[in-house]
This record gives C-alpha cells, sequence and structure tokens, in this order.
C-alpha cells in the first residue's frame, strides 16, 4: 500500500477546495487505470483536510488563504509497477508520495495459526481459532496478544 497526495492552496476557501477536487479526480482516474480490481488492487481516500493558512507579524495573525489536502491509500500487488504508478499519479498533479507499506492477505488467519502454534509450544495449549485472544486454564487467564505479526505477548494473570 501507498498514501498519495493532493495539496493545493488558494486566498478562498472554495477556489482552494474547487481546484484540489479537480487535480485529486484526475489522479484518482489516472490511479484507477492502472489498477486491476479483479486481484484486488483498490483506491480509497483516507485523508482530507481543509486548513487556514496565516502569517505572523507583530504578534498579529492575517489570514492568507487555505489549504486543501486530499489523501488516498493505493492497495496494489504488482511491486514491479510501483515506480510507475507513482510517476504517473505526480504527473496526474499528486503533490505527495508516503506511508509505502508491504503486507500479505489473510494476516490476522496467518498470525491467528502463529498465535496457536506458538502457544502450543510454549505451553502445551491448544486455543480455539475462534477465541483466538484468551483461554482459561484452572484458575489462570491465558492471554496472547499481537504487536505486530510473529511478536507475541503473553500475560498470565490469576482469577479472583
Amino acid at each position: 500500500m501507498i498514501s498519495i497526495s493532493v495539496e493545493t492552496t488558494a486566498k478562498e476557501v472554495k477556489d482552494a477546495t474547487d481546484k484540489n477536487a479537480e487535480i485529486s479526480n484526475a489522479v484518482v482516474d489516472k490511479l484507477k487505470s492502472l489498477l486491476n480490481e479483479k486481484k484486488g488492487e483498490s483506491i480509497e481516500t483516507t485523508e482530507y483536510n481543509v486548513a487556514p493558512q496565516y502569517t505572523y507579524k507583530d504578534g498579529r495573525s492575517n489570514l492568507t488563504g487555505y489549504k486543501v489536502s486530499n489523501t488516498v491509500k493505493v492497495k496494489m500487488r504488482d511491486m514491479q509497477s510501483i515506480s510507475a504508478l507513482i510517476e504517473e499519479a505526480v504527473n496526474a498533479g499528486a503533490t505527495r508520495v508516503s506511508g509505502l507499506q508491504f503486507g500479505f492477505d489473510e494476516e490476522n488467519t496467518i498470525c491467528n495459526e502463529l498465535y496457536a502454534k506458538a502457544t502450543k509450544t510454549a505451553y502445551g495449549i491448544d486455543l480455539d481459532q475462534k477465541n483466538i485472544n484468551s483461554y482459561k486454564i484452572n484458575k489462570t487467564t491465558l492471554q496472547v496478544g499481537m504487536w505486530f505479526c510473529c511478536y507475541f505477548l503473553v500475560v498470565i494473570t490469576p482469577l479472583p
């Protein structure tokens, strides 16, 4: 996944939002043309901001205009095409590219399986895949939590 943003500024809020909408639509249209929805590739808006811009002089603020930003998250499967996607987005008017993340499908299922295997190895306890977060044995609750996949937190707390 990668985040792609369009930022615009103008003296009037309507001008800033209209300009941003025009450029954002061009960027999204271009990105959609490069994605394959049948393979699970997608685009979604994740953030939209309108903020006043000020200059400060002699302890006083002066409104100079408005800044509008629109950010979309793009999910791609073909990592070979990421540089072309970035280039096309920038050519269409994107002003910021950030947050490149790599992941895999079925992350929760895979992590739950890893939890269960780790717990079985460490404690000899078979966890129910449907209730992976907590397991009660005698007067003790075993809680398994995830920070990131493959990093585990195991806490044993006595029951009252």
